[in-house]
């Protein structure tokens, strides 16, 4: 990932700056053995550690150091006390100057967590080192062994900063709350409640919660896959005004976290105890399996999709002049230069949305709407995607779309920028109207 953003840095930097006394590499190695009789035994990665480490580097013991010890035995890893926290700080001499790059042997997951922790306790100056110790070996780069030479002891002043974290309470209160997205960060079959892997008390995911397993945002070879890819796999939470992530203890779905405060949302928060919490509690709704959305070529004048199309088009009125509504009826669905699809949950109608040819190389997005009962669910965005992808292969080398400047606009608008969609001056036959804001992507690069 080529990317400036200071949360996440590549081994080339970090390899000029390993003298530099502001800056502190910290080793976050820890290893989770699940079992059947609880979710995992703890290992720490000491040993790996002084088997192998990124010279200069500290270790700090996640599970051990910087965890609650009076947590019920089924939530490790909970946020320690801020004089815990601030007490580790000092000791590995890191102040609230310092630059703080956080690293792992095994999961990258490790690592975004310690860079959680330090935002959670008022230190921005940290960042995750891409590829991690997998990448910096594999480069040939300088190794060290044995134990870490002790840094001179500083003073962090750590402050809580309690609009990162989210509890239980958050996470019911979601569940209905269509401008908030909940995310599982772990893998695909535990999200499906599938056997094996760990057992948190019941199997599957929060009740209303996607999946976007937080090993999917890296590639075979652990580094972060490029920000365009990211951006549309996090559309939907893009699209929403608040983002709680969870897995099974707090720990993988830091790294969705990181990844979604890069892409600029600004309002991000960890549910720190997740199912190690929550499926333990019976009186607290969990779903299996996944959501099947299926888009295909359809019909407008089926009943239930006419239905959701009359909606629109009564919608749009509503919202402005009759002027400044440019939406299609059935009719004008149909005709030549135009591909409609619906989404659907078997035979449920989620959405719909069209694709019109506009010339040779530009295609305008018309029609999008989603069922009122199933925004916020990610139909409208798999649909979007899937359009894009459609353009694409049409070989369109730039999509664009009119939609409304009211404030009920502004959800579709997010989605549309999450996208990578921007604003543009009018196109085709459309003319500056305060009522309408145009939006285009380039599919060029």
């Amino acid at each position: 990932m080529n990317t400036n953003f200071e949360y996440i840095v590549e081994s080339a930097w970090l390899a000029e700056r390993l003298d530099d006394p502001n800056v502190v590499v910290l080793d976050t190695t820890t290893h989770l053995l699940p079992r059947q009789d609880k979710p995992y035994d703890i290992v720490s990665g000491r040993s790996d550690f002084e088997a192998a480490h990124i010279p200069g580097a500290q270790f700090v013991d996640l599970d051990m150091e910087l965890s609650d010890p009076n947590q019920p035995a089924h939530l490790r890893f909970m946020l320690p006390s801020m004089q815990v926290f601030a007490q580790v700080m000092s000791r590995l001499g890191i102040t609230n100057q310092t630059h703080v790059v956080c690293y792992a042997t095994a999961n990258h997951w490790w690592a975004t967590r310690m860079w959680w922790m330090l935002r959670v306790f008022g230190h921005d100056r940290a960042s995750v080192l891409n590829g991690g110790f997998q990448k910096w070996s594999r480069e040939g780069r300088a190794i060290a062994v044995g134990q870490s030479k002790p840094r001179a002891a500083s003073s962090f002043e750590p402050a809580f900063r309690a609009e990162l974290v989210a509890n239980k309470a958050d996470v019911f209160a979601a569940i209905d709350d269509q401008g908030i997205c909940t995310i599982n960060a772990l893998r695909p079959e535990q999200h499906r409640g599938e056997p094996g892997g760990s057992n948190y008390g019941r199997p599957g995911h929060i009740a209303g919660s996607v999946n976007i397993a937080a090993i999917h945002i890296v590639d075979e070879n652990n580094v972060f896959k490029p920000l365009h890819e990211l951006r549309t796999m996090f559309a939907q939470a893009l699209a929403s005004d608040r983002v709680i992530t969870y897995c099974g203890g707090g720990i993988a779905a830091s790294s969705d976290a990181l990844i979604l405060t890069i892409l600029g949302h600004p309002d991000v928060r960890i549910y720190d105890a997740s199912l190690s919490e929550w499926a333990r509690d019976k009186s607290l709704p969990m779903e299996t399996g996944d959501r099947i959305m299926t888009i295909a070529i359809d019909d407008p004048a089926k009943p239930d999709v006419y239905a959701l199309l009359q909606e629109h088009l009564q919608s749009m009125f509503a919202l402005s002049p009759p002027e400044s509504v440019h939406a299609l009826d059935v009719s004008a669905l149909k005709q030549d230069g135009i591909s409609f699809w619906t989404i659907r949950d078997g035979s449920q109608l989620l959405g719909c949305g069209a694709l019109k040819t506009l010339s040779a190389e530009h295609g305008e997005i018309k029609s999008m709407r989603t069922a009122t009962n199933y925004r916020r669910r990610g139909a409208g965005r798999a649909l979007l995607v899937h359009i894009i992808h459609e353009a694409k292969s049409r070989g369109f080398i730039r999509l664009s779309l009119e939609t409304g400047t009211a404030q009920s606009f502004i959800p579709a608008q997010r989605l549309y920028a999450s996208a990578g969609f921007l604003e543009c001056g009018p196109f085709g036959d459309y003319k500056v109207d305060p009522h309408s804001l145009f939006m285009t992507l380039d599919l060029s690069s």
